[in-house]
């Protein structure tokens, strides 16, 4: 019989339960495969159509099953399974489920999808049969696997996740691979394993704060990871917990009068107020327990519903307006703001506690000047993406070649970019209707940069001028050693005071 290639195994579980948007993911590949880390191995990359199969996968896969078919027979001659045996074989079986059924999982995304209930009894199918067939009694008595509805409920979750992380954040360059890794740890937290044991539930109560400048795509992060939260699954009903609500919902405060937020947000009674004519649900009551909502310019909200808002997150009860009784909250909440929320808690017009209950897990997003500095080529993916929403494929490649060409030309290598990505998109508007592009003479320091703004008026202490130069000192250069090099620091400063920015 032979031999169990425990390496390997562990190599594979430590594989399963990584972040896919790491580089650790391509040496776990190799080590999977025992390949050294400079041999030509095409191995999965970031900048890979997310919906063709990894090259290094399907060797993977293969000896995973061997591997499996191995454990399994070891078992059977009397093979004794320890604690630390069965991780390993449960990770198996885990990695060895999800691949049996993740690209089938993927028409399930869309909700509305034609066949959806027939597809997901059929795909139930196949995943359960396999999970009693390696969780039998025959090979591991009394002991017990991680239930088979929930590792499919997490199945599915992982693929949504990947498929929205991949489809909403765009490009191939390091800060583009940073954010999308991101995104995932918000998800599934930097140990995975342990989420799915523990945290699937209780992640959600905590609320994700997105900051960084406007027009960088905070509300794309804020729709990958709301539209990819854990979903109970229920193979009686054959149903998904949360299928029949919203799972994801807008809220843009600055685009509604300010004596209509708290309505909106919270609901009223009839007769709260003049024009109250009937009861009406707002949106926290709307989101589900499986839901999110995401609250867009936090950093504008009135101070009066500050409060309130700080109640949802603490105690997860709120009130209706005009009302008394007490209404649960039950889903996740996300929030973004392009402005400096520490400097606004020194203007007095942000609560210290309800800063402290929104960031408890951050993420910024990068500039389009950073992105482009790292990784110039990517323009041209970024000038496809805008193209495609008001052109056919087919029509796409002339004016996105020509714009390419234009801005190249026209605007400097370094041009700031200030409304990022809404300005490029603009740009790619005016040059497809006009053949040309004027850029603003708006102040950029008071409509795009809070910062620069802030040290114009001479806001700023030195602690928080330095924090902030610390910070985007490493964006620019794209990493704490070539930053603390630049400043003449040393570079765990540099990191400390970038945290704080």
């Amino acid at each position: 019989m032979r031999e169990i290639d425990f390496i390997f195994c562990e190599n594979l579980s430590r594989l399963t339960y990584c972040n896919p948007f790491l580089p650790l993911r391509i040496q776990l590949e190799k080590e999977c495969l025992g390949l050294k880390g400079d041999d030509n191995c095409e191995v999965w990359h970031i900048g890979m159509d997310p919906m063709a199969s990894r090259p290094a996968i399907v060797p993977i896969k293969e000896k995973a099953s061997q591997t499996l078919k191995t454990f399994q027979g070891w078992i059977q001659q009397g093979g004794v399974l320890d604690d630390e045996k069965f991780r390993l074989y449960e990770d198996l079986v885990t990695f060895e489920l999800y691949h049996m059924v993740h690209q089938d999982l993927e028409p399930l995304i869309d909700i509305g999808a034609k066949g959806r209930s027939a597809h997901l009894k059929e795909v139930w199918q196949r995943f359960s049969n396999a999970y009693s067939i390696h969780f039998s009694p025959t090979f591991l008595g009394e002991v017990k696997g991680p239930g088979a509805e929930h590792l499919f409920a997490c199945s599915y979750q992982i693929r949504k996740a990947f498929i929205h992380t991949f489809g909403f954040i765009a490009g191939r360059s390091e800060p583009a691979i940073k954010l999308r890794a991101s995104i995932w740890q918000s998800l599934f937290t930097h140990d995975p394993l342990r989420y799915r044991k523990h945290l699937y539930r209780s992640l959600p109560l905590h609320t994700t704060l997105i900051t960084g400048p406007s027009g960088t795509g905070k509300e794309l992060v804020a729709r990958a990871i709301g539209m990819s939260g854990y979903q109970a699954f229920d193979s009686s009903s054959m149903t998904f917990e949360g299928d029949d609500s919203p799972i994801y919902t807008e809220m843009n405060l600055s685009a509604l009068p300010a004596n209509l937020v708290e309505s909106e947000l919270f609901g009223h009674a009839k007769g709260a107020f003049t024009g109250a004519l009937k009861d009406r649900i707002g949106r926290l009551e709307a989101c589900p327990a499986q839901g999110s909502i995401f609250i867009d310019e936090i950093g504008e909200i009135d101070e009066s519903i500050q409060v309130k808002l700080l109640r949802v997150l603490q105690e997860r009860t709120f009130q209706r307006v005009g009302e008394n009784g007490n209404r649960k909250f039950m889903g996740k909440c996300l929030v973004a703001t392009n402005r400096d929320l520490e400097h606004e808690i020194q203007q007095g017009t942000f609560r210290r506690d309800l800063y402290y209950r929104l960031c408890s897990d951050q993420i910024r997003t990068p500039s389009l000047r950073s992105i482009l500095q790292s990784e110039p080529e990517e323009l041209l993916s970024f000038l496809h993406y805008i193209a495609k929403k008001s052109l056919p494929d087919e029509a796409c490649e002339a004016p996105v070649r020509e714009a390419e060409t234009w801005i190249r030309e026209n605007l400097p290598e370094d041009y700031p970019w200030h409304g990022n990505f809404r300005e490029l998109e603009q740009c790619f508007n005016n040059l497809l209707i006009r053949g040309d592009y004027q850029p603003s003479t708006l102040d950029s320091a008071s409509e795009s940069d809070p910062w620069l703004f802030s040290i114009s008026k001479g806001d700023l202490t030195a602690d928080e001028l330095l924090n902030v130069y610390c910070q985007r000192l490493h964006d620019k250069l794209g990493s704490f050693e070539e930053a603390g090099r630049a400043l003449g620091i040393d570079p765990r400063t540099v990191k400390s005071r970038a945290l704080k920015a």
